[in-house]
């Protein structure tokens, strides 16, 4: 374990994230990793790190950091503008930091989440087995805070291959597949209708606004719930799970959107957006 940065600021909501936690939903834990898996295992990719490294999830922008060594670092996701002591660069890119430098998150132009790889991947303490913090149940390492020090950990890296990486286009649909509770009248609903972001989502469920959905039914028996299914609660607007939601749910599930585009989900900052069947 390496000293790597201090944080300066902490912006929204920066969090430590991974590929979460990974078989104990039983037990009422929730997965919780990266919201957007397609840009944390980027920017890991675009440093050298195993794939499966923590990397830094931050909410808008607001970052900024002291590099306390020379670092390489790559910010994917959102698209915005990276400053090392005020010099600007871009997204998506490999980023060599001296020792002593200020790194720091503009405001995100499109998406919301970006994402920051170290090379060495970000170390902390686990808690069943994943780096990955919680906003559920509070488990993992804390949202950051100003003048906390980042380590990096030993584990093996490549020098980078690549210094850039192209990143496909967001769309305005969100693939997903009929929920068991899905008929043909809800489904109609659901997707002939333009959708907007509800301010009150997080990653726990995103939260959708628009004009309801009307159901025969608006409780069941609880039962599992995975990230991505569409719940339809008693005042007809759906919420798609997070990576953070309960394990357990008793609202009907219409719909669950793929895996895929649950990365543009977790980059979803507003503006229409509809549902399509994959």
């Amino acid at each position: 374990m390496r000293k790597a940065a201090v944080i300066l600021a902490p912006g929204t909501l920066t969090l430590i994230e991974d590929a979460g936690r990974i078989g104990y939903a039983h037990l009422g834990v929730p997965r919780a990793g990266a919201f957007d898996p397609r840009s944390w295992r980027l920017a890991n990719r675009l440093v050298g790190n195993p794939e499966a490294s923590a990397a830094l999830e931050n909410l808008g922008g607001g970052l900024a950091l002291e590099a306390l060594r020379h670092l390489t670092i790559a910010v994917t996701g959102a698209a915005g503008t990276v400053f090392v002591d005020g010099r600007a660069h871009t997204t998506n890119t490999v980023i060599h930091v001296r020792r002593g430098a200020r790194i720091t998150l503009g405001p995100a132009r499109a998406g919301i989440r970006y994402y920051v790889a170290v090379g060495g991947g970000i170390d902390a303490e686990p808690v069943l087995g994943s780096r990955s913090h919680d906003t559920l149940g509070g488990l993992g390492p804390a949202p950051l805070r100003t003048s906390d020090v980042l380590y990096t950990g030993s584990s093996p890296r490549t020098d980078p291959v690549i210094d850039h990486a192209p990143v496909p286009d967001d769309t305005a649909t969100f693939a997903m597949m009929p929920g068991p509770d899905a008929t043909e009248h809800l489904l109609e609903q659901l997707l002939s209708r333009p959708w907007d972001l509800d301010p009150q989502s997080n990653r726990i469920g995103v939260r959708l606004s628009g004009s309801p959905i009307e159901a025969a039914q608006h409780t069941l028996a609880s039962r599992p719930m995975v990230q991505g299914a569409v719940q339809l609660p008693p005042n007809g607007l759906p919420i798609i799970l997070g990576p953070d939601h309960p394990t357990t749910g008793g609202y009907p599930v219409v719909a669950v959107v793929t895996a895929r585009s649950m990365s543009q989900v977790a980059q979803w900052s507003g503006g229409p957006r509809h549902f399509g069947r994959a």
